[in-house]
């Protein structure tokens, strides 16, 4: 006897004897116990906990069936037992042959993609969950979508909803499409046997979808798009899925559809009206109060006045609040406001969760979400057009802002009358940890630097006591020791979005980035003076910046900052203004063994470099 007959039987005599159905968690009491499963193993590949399922339902479910076969029937004999009274045929015929159980239940629960194990009660969901039952039940809904970041709480909401209505469908199936299955492949996991795959797939799903009523949930949408695009492009040879979808959502049936993934697909959500029986859902973390409570009572930590400020600043995200809440309790004694102290709050799973999304982005969207952290403020679609340091047409814009406002990565509000682009907090932690990253020189992994290291030696302000610096080696990581990793004016600056503002230009890969730390005047003024170079095919392209040290708001006004040849000659001279935070040379090219210096002076002090490329 396979797993299926099994579980076609016990629906079966469960439905004649007890008038209902087997519930999710008998289903996946008996599946693992069908593969030979530890309770530890089927928590592991189910929503459920290991107590749950052997201290709660287990006793019940072997109970249960006991009384219905008038044997006693353990996790150990259960197959036995089955096997012996499906062949004997003992109950009556007509039990097994009820036409609404006569389709097999395939409800699988979702694997613990979203921390679902630890939210075992419903917290702060009663709004979305009464539109689900609005759709589903008053409107009779045929294509529903659930959409938000990872661990908003999508599975939790879908869980609860399938659970609540489950009996008013004759069957649930949940099928998660991390493994991206083709449309084929999941219809063959959806249909009866007895229905042919042949030809006419669409066709065939339908029929099944109008001749039972089912309520067929897919996870993990995002498996099937296209990563690298903007949001809802198919993946190539996954388009079919789209015609599934209109097809369920065009026809008539007694069945629904529930999708859910961190984007949508295109096509289906974008037009909806009140009366429509397709709906899509944006799902957003939980409320304040609901937040609060979830800590308190799910996660157990003590009241605390700094809750607010941990709960906006996760955007009340639940299994994001669960990573901080275990953070805080076992590392900081439950200590919030201690936690919220640290330099970054973006840090292990909570990087993980978010990096799903992260890694979907398009090219054009990630270079307008990295400028949008840059400039560190809210801006106006209008102000984006004007400023952005990029050539795009204002339609591809547009297109790329709504993509990442479907990815929840930026949100629009209102500000003096206008509406403006903000991106939230922990998503601007996020991907400035990127950005960093992105402009670190290559050898930043084996370096990591904590703080701008000071110099130990006086440095003295001749052209003598100058040493070269041989910038072509930079390319092979061969650095003298006084040229430090760019990174480490990220890790040490108060003022984090003007130092990447400064080199958000030299972001890509190919960029060499090096600074030195030189006091003009010791213990008064000291500068960063930042060189970056790119090889290109027959040269180097270099670029040259004067930066504030990061104990001081400015530079210096009259700072001089010039490029000279060999002979002391000025080929390029800036200085700096009243509040500058850095200046910076033009871009210049050289070619290998070629020489030049860089000088900067202030009143009557000069410090020269000298290079060789």
């Amino acid at each position: 006897m396979d797993f299926q007959t099994a579980l076609n039987f016990v629906n079966s005599i469960v439905t004649a004897k007890a008038n209902r159905k087997l519930r999710p968690p008998e289903i996946a009491i008996l599946d693992g116990t069908w593969k030979g499963m530890t309770y530890e193993q089927m928590a592991d590949s189910t929503i459920y906990s290991a107590n749950y399922l052997m201290r709660d339902i287990g006793p019940k479910f072997w109970k249960l069936l006991s009384e219905i076969l008038e044997q006693n029937v353990t996790k150990n004999n259960i197959k036995v037992i089955l096997e012996q009274a499906h062949v004997s045929r003992s109950l009556s015929p007509e039990l097994l042959e009820n036409p609404r159980v006569s389709a097999e239940n395939q409800f699988q629960s979702p694997k613990d993609n979203e921390i679902v194990d630890r939210v075992r009660q419903f917290y702060d969901r009663e709004y979305e969950l009464g539109l689900l039952l609005e759709w589903v039940i008053d409107r009779k809904s045929r294509l529903i979508g659930l959409w938000g970041l990872s661990g908003v709480g999508k599975t939790v909401l879908m869980k609860k909803f399938a659970e609540q209505v489950g009996d008013e469908f004759e069957i649930v199936i949940w099928r998660s499409l991390s493994d991206a299955p083709t449309l084929k492949e999941l219809a063959n996991s959806l249909l009866p046997s007895s229905f042919s795959l042949e030809e006419g797939l669409l066709s065939q799903l339908l029929n099944f979808m109008r001749s039972h009523s089912c309520l067929i949930l897919l996870d993990d949408i995002e498996a099937i798009l296209q990563p690298g695009e903007l949001s809802g492009k198919y993946r190539p040879g996954y388009e079919n899925y789209g015609d599934l979808f209109r097809y369920i959502a065009d026809n008539h049936h007694q069945s629904c559809l529930i999708l859910s993934g961190l984007e949508s697909p295109r096509g289906i959500f974008e037009i909806e009206q009140h009366d429509s029986v397709v709906h899509s859902l944006k799902m957003s973390g939980l409320t304040m109060a609901g937040a609060k409570l979830f800590l308190e009572q799910a996660e157990e930590l003590l009241p605390s006045t700094s809750w607010s400020k941990l709960i906006k600043y996760y955007q009340g995200n639940p299994a994001i609040l669960s990573i901080a809440a275990k953070i805080i309790k076992e590392l900081f004694n439950g200590n919030i406001e201690e936690f919220l102290a640290q330099d970054s709050l973006v840090l292990g799973e909570i990087n993980r969760l978010l990096d799903k999304t992260l890694q979907r982005l398009s090219v054009l969207e990630t270079e307008i979400l990295y400028w949008l952290i840059v400039e560190s403020k809210p801006l106006s679609l209008a102000e984006i057009k004007q400023n952005i340091p990029i050539s795009i047409f204002p339609v591809d814009l547009i297109e790329a802002l709504e993509s990442l406002k479907e990815r929840s990565l930026v949100e629009v509000d209102m500000l003096e009358q206008r509406s403006v682009i903000i991106v939230p907090p922990i998503i601007k932690e996020l991907v400035t940890n990127y950005l960093v990253a992105q402009m670190a020189s290559k050898s930043a992994a084996e370096e990591q630097p904590k703080r701008i290291v000071k110099q130990q030696k006086t440095i003295e302000l001749s052209l003598s006591s100058q040493k070269t610096t041989y910038l072509s080696q930079w390319l092979q990581n061969n650095f003298d020791p006084d040229w430090q990793p760019i990174e480490a004016i990220f890790a040490a600056s108060e003022k984090l979005p003007l130092r990447l503002r400064s080199a958000f230009n030299l972001r890509e890969s190919a960029w060499i980035k090096r600074f030195k730390q030189i006091e003009l005047v010791a213990g008064k003024t000291s500068i960063l003076l930042l060189v970056a170079i790119n090889q290109e095919e027959q040269s180097f392209k270099i670029c040259v910046q004067a930066q504030s040290a990061p104990e001081q708001q400015t530079l210096p006004s009259n700072l001089g900052l010039s490029l000279k040849n060999e002979t002391d000659c000025i080929l390029a001279e800036i200085n700096s203004r009243t509040e500058d935070n850095l200046i910076q040379l033009p871009y210049f090219r050289g070619v290998k063994a070629e020489r030049f210096k860089i000088s900067l002076t202030l009143n009557s002090v000069e410090h020269q470099e000298e290079f060789i490329i």
